[in-house]
């Protein structure tokens, strides 16, 4: 009949006058009221995917879809995913926030807890949820995420399907171009870098090449700081007052000074210009995801680009995985205190969850895939790109599935593309799972006093380290070290310390310690 259980149907009825019920694509039961729909707004990352034949985030064909099938009226707000936390703020300053906050980052929620912008949710669950209800039942870890310092639920989440998450790309074809190995370690990436930027890997005559573009934090992963803190002598040291952050400063200042990364990354907040350095082949080497989102867009302007999944390097400092997340480190979604229906919701809520999330996370069976063997194989690689891909990926911000390497090449079928594209998925996330990546604790303790130290310094060591990096030789590393270990002394960062070592002495057990 139905995947909604019969309580969530009965549920409904009481609590919403119920006049009808009709089936919809993902199985699950939609209900109607009889009077006008009830409203509720979404922040949605904007990451520029979506097609302009498709409308915009806000008028799209899977709007209308969730629409009809919840009987609600979503409003969906795009937010930059790249400045998404200071655009929220923003939006919280004019009162202009969206009902629901999609971020990544659980400290994030913690300042807007701090700052009463958001609001409980356990209360909400219990009065109107049937399906997130159960699936919190099935999944108890979720809550020591969305659980904070008072006992109480701030967010909703969902497992990752997959904790697979960054990889580095690399153009094979320019290694074997210039005669060169894969880079194993830091030192190695940086002589390939300067090969790319220096000994012309596409033949143009030029100089018109960089060694590496960059999306995310690989830097920080390869040298052991990109996590806040790590455990040493027992207790847990800051990483960023560490020997390692100065090391990776030499290193970062290095390739800029030399011209082997993107000159304009500070400016580059959007990270457009670092994807389109890739997609062009101006780029030999790409930090980015798993998920080669890029490989369409390569492949139109660079049809004989080799691109594989580089190894993970080590650095003096050992050998550190790419960015594994933890399992339940997924979207998180909290309720805007403004919010005036949140039974709207916890409708939405459950709508996406009981299985509402597969037909805008695959399309819809006969049209965009088949199911082979229990897998979703991809029809059309063409029709899925344009009308699934791009609402794919944060639309669905509750889900419930799992996939493997295996998973994902198998779903590409016979597509010539889309199973190349697949089977690069699959080989960066063999890569990335194969060494281990250090994190010593799942998350920092709640803490009103931490989220508001680490909410002031943030954006100071990011000045500090941007200084070094790009300020030319009177902005050496050893100045830099020195001046983020007196701005974290005089902003209060041992009284940081002493708050996560009592959080860690008193949880020593639990973390595994």
């Amino acid at each position: 009949m139905s995947t909604m259980t019969s309580r969530r149907v009965i549920a409904l009825m009481i609590a919403l006058t119920v006049v009808a019920v009709t089936a919809f694509g993902a199985g699950t039961t939609q209900t109607t009221a009889p009077d006008a729909p009830r409203r509720v707004s979404v922040g949605i990352f904007d990451r520029g995917l979506i097609p302009s034949e498709e409308g915009s985030l806000e008028s799209n064909r899977w709007v209308d879809w969730i629409n009809e099938q919840t009987g609600l009226e979503v409003t969906w707000v795009p937010v930059p995913r790249w400045t998404a936390f200071d655009a929220y703020n923003v939006m919280f300053a004019s009162g202009s926030a969206p009902d629901l906050i999609m971020e990544y980052p659980r400290q994030r929620f913690e300042t807007w807890r701090d700052q009463g912008v958001i609001q409980p949710i356990d209360d909400f669950i219990e009065r109107y949820s049937v399906d997130y209800k159960a699936y919190l039942e099935r999944h108890p870890g979720i809550l020591a995420w969305t659980t904070f310092d008072d006992g109480k639920q701030y967010f909703v989440t969902s497992r990752r399907f997959s904790t697979a998450n960054h990889a580095a790309w690399i153009r094979q074809d320019w290694l074997d171009t210039l005669g060169l190995s894969m880079p194993t370690t830091t030192a190695e990436l940086l002589d390939v870098a300067r090969a790319f930027t220096n000994n012309d890997p596409n033949g143009s005559g030029r100089r018109d090449t960089i060694g590496i573009t960059s999306r995310v934090g690989l830097f920080e992963q390869m040298f052991l700081v990109s996590e806040r803190f790590y455990v040493e002598g027992g207790r847990l040291v800051p990483a960023i007052l560490s020997d390692r952050q100065r090391s990776l400063l030499e290193y970062r200042k290095a390739m800029f000074d030399e011209g082997l990364i993107d000159r304009e990354y500070v400016t580059d907040t959007d990270q457009q210009r670092a994807r389109r350095l890739w997609k062009t082949g101006q780029a030999g080497i790409y930090f980015a995801q798993t998920v080669p989102t890029f490989y369409e867009e390569l492949m139109a302007n660079q049809p004989w680009a080799v691109v594989v999944p580089m190894e993970v390097v080590s650095s003096p400092y050992g050998r550190n995985g790419w960015l594994q997340e933890p399992e339940y480190n997924d979207h998180k979604v909290a309720f805007n205190t403004r919010m005036e229906d949140p039974e709207a919701a916890i409708r939405l809520i459950d709508f996406l969850i009981g299985g509402g999330w597969e037909p805008t996370r695959f399309g819809f069976e006969g049209v965009h895939h088949e199911v082979v063997d229990g897998v979703r194989v991809i029809t059309d690689n063409e029709l899925f790109r344009r009308e699934v891909f791009w609402a794919s990926i944060d639309m669905a911000f509750v889900k419930d599935y799992e996939i493997t390497p295996e998973y994902i090449v198998a779903a590409a079928g016979d597509d010539p593309t889309l199973r190349a594209k697949a089977e690069l998925e699959a080989a960066a996330v063999r890569k990335s799972m194969s060494v281990p990546y250090r994190r010593d604790y799942p998350f920092l303790p709640t803490n009103e006093a931490l989220s508001l130290f680490f909410a002031e310094f943030d954006p100071r060591a990011s000045e500090i380290i941007t200084q070094v990096i790009t300020g030319g030789p009177t902005r050496t590393a050893e100045w830099g070290i020195n001046l983020l270990r007196e701005e974290w002394n005089r902003r209060g960062g041992p009284e940081a310390e002493r708050i996560v070592n009592e959080w860690f002495d008193q949880n020593r057990a639990l973390l595994g310690f």
